[in-house]
């Protein structure tokens, strides 16, 4: 076995070794989970490629967005994790972002 081939293989099982629990641990969740968003239509695409993804990997999660204007971002941080339910994700579509 060359270099090449032994670091083709050891990626590839790297990455399937990696891939493989998350599913497995999503399988058993269930829930909605709450992502914010900027209005427009970017992180409704983000939410319906999750909701892809848990129809096959997680059927008991259900991932639903919430749009939020910028300058509504902070208080509602605040607000919610004052409460104890802050998002679970949040969508940014800022190209700062990357």
């Amino acid at each position: 076995m060359n270099r090449r081939q032994f670091l083709t293989s050891t990626t590839i099982g790297a990455l399937a070794a990696a891939a493989a629990p998350r599913a497995a641990l999503a399988q058993g969740k269930t829930g909605t989970v709450r992502v914010w968003g900027e209005p427009g239509p970017y992180g409704g695409v983000a939410v319906d490629g999750m909701n892809e993804w848990a129809q096959k990997n997680a059927p008991g999660l259900k991932f639903a967005i919430e749009t939020i204007p910028w300058s509504d971002v902070y208080p509602k941080l605040m607000t919610d994790l004052a409460a104890g339910r802050p998002a679970h994700c949040i969508s940014v579509e800022s190209p700062i972002a990357f």
